[in-house]
């Protein structure tokens, strides 16, 4: 979950682009109540639940986990007080490392045990595949793993080694068939090096 950040898709549904934030801490609280109590009663600034009943109900127990994805220090502090992880974006390692740490700061300070689940969404450019002077401006300034299959590689072990267990690589900055090139690569290369 993460509160967006286009403001033109906000007003393409008619919902204030200033209320997102409040929109998302409503709508975490209601998804936990729902998946979690068999009757919620529960009031927030725009919903009341009484005598609602999900159904049927998620498997997973005592609900689903909540990741929360986002850069911004209100995002990192969303994981602690909502969240079963967290869930970066376009992070370098170190951008990574720095949001992980005032994670578990906020974490801690929040009373919760363990840790949350660690997660990454990054662009992945592989060198043959993709034509980097054209594709590069599609990131629009964002981080992205980029080099040869030993190198993209090598960058995605450097999360690995900070302790993320997920990760989503976008391939959409190309054409269709760098697209499906690039998947190939990734899973009959990449991701059986990271398995080792």
């Amino acid at each position: 979950a993460a509160i967006g950040w286009l403001e033109g898709e906000f007003d393409a549904l008619g919902v204030p682009f200033k209320e997102r934030v409040s929109r998302t801490e409503e709508a975490l609280t209601l998804m936990r109540a729902l998946w979690t109590e068999t009757r919620p009663e529960l009031q927030t600034a725009r919903h009341r639940l009484s005598g609602v009943q999900v159904s049927p109900a998620p498997l997973q127990k005592p609900r689903p986990p909540l990741w929360i994805g986002g850069m911004s220090e209100g995002a990192l502090r969303r994981v602690a007080r909502f969240g079963d992880g967290w869930h970066a974006t376009a992070a370098t390692p170190e951008t990574f490392a720095q949001g992980k740490a005032t994670v578990t700061k906020f974490w801690r300070e929040a009373g919760r045990a363990g840790e949350p689940a660690w997660s990454l969404r990054v662009p992945v450019f592989i060198d043959g595949v993709h034509r980097w002077a054209v594709d590069e401006k599609l990131l629009r300034g964002r981080h992205g793993v980029r080099g040869t299959v030993e190198q993209v590689t090598e960058q995605l072990a450097a999360y690995q080694r900070l302790g993320m267990a997920h990760v989503a690589l976008e391939v959409s900055y190309s054409v269709y068939p760098a697209i499906l090139e690039t998947i190939e690569l990734l899973a009959t290369e990449v991701k059986p090096a990271l398995a080792r």
